[in-house]
């Protein structure tokens, strides 16, 4: 039972910070066509990439399935977000 709450946490917690990273792509792209302070993109791009590195890293500390189950949460909020943004 421990196992399949571990990959239910881990698919989540890749859907959730999926979703971060996405919010935070479409804000720093919102950021640069604005005209907006550089510093400001640079901050996003580092924390959509450390976000993304921290949930792979745990998921993969944890075991292959969790971090397929990671990646494949990572993805659905790729395409959950273009929805929401037409992209």
């Amino acid at each position: 039972m421990t196992m399949l709450m571990s990959h239910i946490f881990f698919f989540g917690f890749g859907v959730v910070a999926g979703l971060c990273f996405f919010t935070a792509l479409h804000r720093s792209l919102q950021l640069i066509f604005e005209g907006e302070k550089l510093a400001q993109v640079c901050a996003l791009y580092v924390f959509r990439f450390f976000l993304a590195g921290a949930v792979l890293f745990l998921a993969a500390r944890n075991g292959v399935l969790d971090l397929a189950l990671a990646v494949l949460g990572l993805t659905l909020a790729r395409f959950l977000g273009a929805r929401k943004w037409s992209l």
